[in-house]
């Protein structure tokens, strides 16, 4: 497994285009089992940039091309499929008048990668303001989106659940699972920028023309780095979005994160040192220049060897749940960032097995 992971970081960085370029091809040149190679790329989301780094190593022969070839085609049908889904969701809400962000997805595949398609995606997630939440359940239920987790229309004590520990409801319906955020973790202590405080840093990217308001850069750097870390960054994709990130951020941009990260009570350290310091060391990425002090400390080398001990376990690339999950993140601090915020995440971790089981 390390082998194999090895020779993928090597595809990764070339094709993002970093990192020693004779080196990365030797590298991939190594490859002996091609099957195992894509379907840990799969595994990880990364199958379409590890495409595009095999074919600047020269190495995408026809072999490989066959057995990347259903997954592609696989992640192509749901990636077209998707983008009708997000045209008709955000229709659906403006229809409506419900403001809506688009998180991750194709628009931040379109703004850091220059293609919709280019990174994958396995749902697809917009945030409402809270307020709007009943309306924006309304409407998408008139329109074809059949409610998943709760598995019908909560009321009550149920609702109460969910507005306080889960920041989202779940749908089927046109374009595969839509998630409906109304806010942007499951802990409100975590992450309290409001909407309206978000939607006016955002900023516009177009798909074929249709347009999607999505985080500005700083707010959507916080967002990346808090979800990366709170998944322990099981899965590269989300580290190939930080490094993305920040090839295109300014160091004002930087800056503006940390003290919007600071303004929400956040450690600098705990939300971008491991970021950086995995980044630094993986794709050869250039620390900003307040950056650097923030990847120093035995702290920061402790979850580094964390995440890679999580990469190279077998069936690596999958994250940590329950309790193991909750204890992971009092350990990086995040979980931790207030009193009221652990505490939080102990009620939610007791009461999730209630609310399931929960029937009106």
């Amino acid at each position: 497994m390390e082998k194999v992971f090895g020779e993928l970081l090597a595809g990764l960085r070339e094709a993002m285009e970093v990192g020693d370029r004779q080196s990365n091809q030797e590298i991939l040149a190594r490859v002996d089992d091609w099957s195992s190679f894509v379907h840990l790329a799969e595994r990880h989301r990364v199958l379409a940039l590890i495409r595009l780094g095999l074919r600047h190593a020269c190495i995408l022969d026809p072999e490989v091309e066959e057995i990347m070839a259903p997954l592609r085609q696989a992640w192509n049908a749901r990636g077209l499929m998707q983008i009708t889904g997000l045209n008709l969701a955000v229709e659906c809400l403006d229809q409506h008048g419900i403001p809506v962000l688009v998180l991750k997805g194709m628009p931040l595949s379109e703004h850091l990668y220059g293609a919709p398609l280019a990174r994958e995606n396995s749902d697809i997630d917009i945030l409402i303001p809270p307020v709007a939440m009943n309306s924006a359940v309304d409407a998408l239920c008139m329109n074809g989106w059949k409610p998943r987790s709760p598995p019908w229309q909560p009321k009550s004590v149920l609702n109460r659940y969910f507005d306080r520990y889960v920041n989202n409801r779940t749908f089927s319906g046109p374009g595969g699972v839509l998630e409906l955020h109304h806010r942007l973790t499951n802990n409100p202590y975590l992450l309290h920028s409001s909407f309206e405080e978000l939607d006016s840093r955002a900023m516009q990217v177009e798909i074929n023309g249709a347009p999607f308001r999505t985080m500005g850069n700083s707010d959507l750097l916080i967002y990346l780095c808090v979800h990366g870390q709170l998944h322990r960054w099981s899965r590269l994709k989300w580290l190939c979005d930080i490094a993305a990130l920040m090839d295109i951020m300014t160091e004002d941009g930087y800056m503006k994160a940390l003290k919007h990260a600071q303004s929400q009570g956040l450690s600098p350290r705990a939300v971008f040192g491991t970021a950086l310091k995995l980044c630094n060391e993986t794709f050869s990425m250039d620390l900003p220049e307040s950056g650097a002090s923030l990847v120093a400390g035995p702290w920061i080398l402790q979850q580094r060897r964390k995440t890679w001990s999580l990469w190279l376990r077998p069936g690596g690339g999958k994250g940590l749940q329950g309790v193991a999950r909750l204890l992971d993140q009092m350990q990086t601090r995040l979980a931790a960032t207030s009193l009221r915020g652990l505490v939080h995440e102990l009620l939610r971790l007791c009461l999730r097995a209630a609310a399931f089981w929960y029937r009106p």
